[in-house]
């Protein structure tokens, strides 16, 4: 059995209840109050704690008290009562089941606390699912339209004469800002005009083959 099923509350003062006190009287020697201890106990193992009465013999045999010390102190102790379902005849205890409300309790809340984690976790299970999925039809989706993640072809080539114009430009702004070697510009006619990017790069290509040689 776990821990929980070996425990129950036991209130310190029992041996001062007024039915326990007349229980004494009848049954000297503490037997009374040890054979509602005892009965406590094997009802706390019981579903619903509560035993058919007509299985006394079995309690007598378990417990080594005679059968009819228990039938005297379920019928007349006042600590048990005797109700009947489609089993038989069946005792409990009122002040048992008292005793144990504050564990049925916190017992019912950790089950429902249990019941709402799992509730989470299955609908985080959920939403893991639906992302999923819905990464997977995107997926779908782009093999489906591939031009989806690329540039249109207009794009592109406006991309592509953007560069080139930006370029030209700092090629020219480049080429502005230098003055070309006195050698080339011997080698020049004095009416060339260096403006044009075919210009500049002819001058280039001048200046280069100076230098090598």
């Amino acid at each position: 059995m776990s821990k929980n099923q070996d425990f129950f509350p036991h209130p310190s003062n029992l041996r001062n209840h007024p039915n326990m006190l007349r229980l004494n009287k009848e049954l000297p020697n503490a037997t009374g109050y040890g054979t509602v201890v005892w009965l406590f106990e094997k009802l706390r193992s019981e579903d619903g704690f509560k035993y058919l009465k007509k299985n006394i013999d079995l309690l007598a045999d378990e417990s080594r008290i005679s059968s009819a010390i228990l039938i005297l102190v379920i019928d007349y102790s006042g600590f048990f009562v005797t109700e009947q379902d489609d089993n038989g005849d069946f005792f409990f205890s009122p002040l048992f089941n008292t005793l144990m409300l504050p564990y049925n309790e916190r017992k019912k809340i950790k089950s429902q606390a249990g019941q709402i984690s799992a509730k989470k976790r299955e609908l985080e299970r959920l939403e893991q699912i639906k992302e999923l999925e819905n990464k997977l039809s995107n997926i779908d989706s782009i093999q489906q339209n591939p031009t989806v993640l690329t540039f249109s072809e207009d794009d592109s080539t406006q991309q592509i004469r953007e560069d080139i114009d930006h370029s030209s430009q700092y090629k020219k702004k480049f080429y502005k800002e230098k003055t070309p070697p006195s050698s080339l510009l011997k080698n020049s006619r004095p009416d060339q005009v260096f403006k044009t990017e075919d210009a500049i790069i002819l001058i280039h290509k001048r200046y280069k083959t100076n230098v090598r040689g």
